[in-house]
């Protein structure tokens, strides 16, 4: 399925709020697939954007993790203006993709460098 870059970066944020708030319950994605009915791969593949999920499968993932499966969607209206504009600039684009599953920290010391970099 060829998936338009807005699709691609709502799918990537939809991973990514489910893995965070996995991780924030200590949960395994074994724990999760069991809970859920669904096998553990799979569930890797949608966190890593790389499987589309079906409507059910979040509503499963969103009971078992404790929220709404409105607010997969409500965090990326935000983030998929961010990806649109960053899609802009190629440059852009590559560093925002580098740092996305960064941690803030590094985040932080990568924003230092290239502020350092190209201070005038």
């Amino acid at each position: 399925m060829n998936k338009s870059k807005t699709l691609t970066g709502i799918y990537a944020n939809i991973g990514k709020i489910i893995r965070k708030r996995r991780t924030e319950m200590d949960l395994t994605l074994e724990e999760l697939a069991f809970r859920c009915g669904r096998d553990w791969s799979y569930l890797c593949q949608i966190e890593l954007a790389k499987s589309i999920p079906s409507i059910e499968t979040l509503a499963l993932i969103c009971e078992q993790l404790g929220i709404k499966m409105s607010e997969l969607f409500e965090e990326n209206a935000t983030k998929a203006k961010v990806v649109a504009k960053a899609d802009k600039d190629l440059f852009a684009a590559k560093i925002t993709f580098l740092l996305r599953n960064t941690k803030t920290k590094d985040k932080k010391t990568a924003l230092a460098v290239l502020k350092k970099l190209f201070q005038k």
